[in-house]
Formats: structure tokens, sequence, C-alpha cells
């Protein structure tokens, strides 16, 4: 199941949530997890009436956050040396950024040839796929959850 074919279930869901949690909170931040995230996030700001600036998606965060942990982990550093983000939506649409990439304040493509950066990437782009297969059923709520909280 791709994130495109959670649209309308989980459009169900946005509007449902967000247009009960909105009037009783009209001060609110709203910061969506739900796949497909950008098209989630779009609808949450519309349901919701609250300016844009306080309706956000987190894709990005998760995303940049697995890839700095797969670039320490396979150059054998410490997460907190690597600085690295992606742009997009999650899954096939993700987009790495390896020439704004560092480690310790080195460019990483000086420490990691290019099939390495590309396994990187797709193990990226494919997080959330190898969580759910490591779970067995299910989804992979647990991460994106607790990093929001």
């Amino acid at each position: 199941m791709s994130r495109l074919d959670l649209l309308g279930r989980n459009a169900e869901i946005i509007r449902n949530v967000v247009s009960q949690a909105a009037p009783v909170s009209p001060e609110a931040i709203v910061i969506v997890v739900t796949n497909p995230l950008d098209e989630m996030t779009a609808l949450a700001a519309d349901v919701s009436g609250f300016p844009r600036r306080r309706v956000v998606g987190m894709a990005g965060v998760l995303d940049s956050a697995r890839l700095r942990y797969f670039i320490a982990e396979e150059l054998g550093v410490s997460p907190l040396g690597v600085e690295a983000m992606t742009l997009g939506s999650h899954g096939e649409s993700m987009v790495a950024l390896p020439r704004h990439a560092t480690v310790d304040g080195r460019p990483l493509p000086e420490l990691a040839d290019e099939a390495t950066l590309d396994r990187l990437f797709r193990r990226t782009r494919d997080g959330g796929a190898e969580i759910v297969a490591l779970l067995k059923k299910g989804s992979a709520y647990y991460a994106p959850s607790a990093s929001i909280v």
C-alpha cells in the first residue's frame, strides 16, 4: 500500500479530528504526522482555518533524523556531529542533499563514495517500510508519534 492509497481514509480522519479540535483549541499549533503528509497537512490547514504557520507537517524532520543516524552508523561517529537534511514528502519523493551534509564539519561526499551515499539515501527513503517489516504487522506509528511528543 502506498502513502497515496491512504489518502481517502486519512483525509476522513483528519477532517473529523481537526474540525472537532480547532473550535475548542483556537490558539493551537497543529503538527501533522499522518500520510500522505503534504496532502494531510494542507487539509488540516484548510479545515482548521488556522494561519498556515500554525499547521505543519513533520516528514522532513523524521527523514532528516533517520538520515543523520544512518550516516553516523555508517561512519562510526556520533549522530550529534552529523548535519544532514531531506526535502519533500516521505518515501519516493524524498530528496536528500549530500552536498549540504557534513560530519564534524567535513563535507559528507569527502567521507563516503557515491555508492555508499546512494545506499544511505535509499535506506532513509525506505525507513518507514523497514520499520513496518520489522514489526511484522501493523504500522510504524510508534517512532513518529514518540518524536512528535
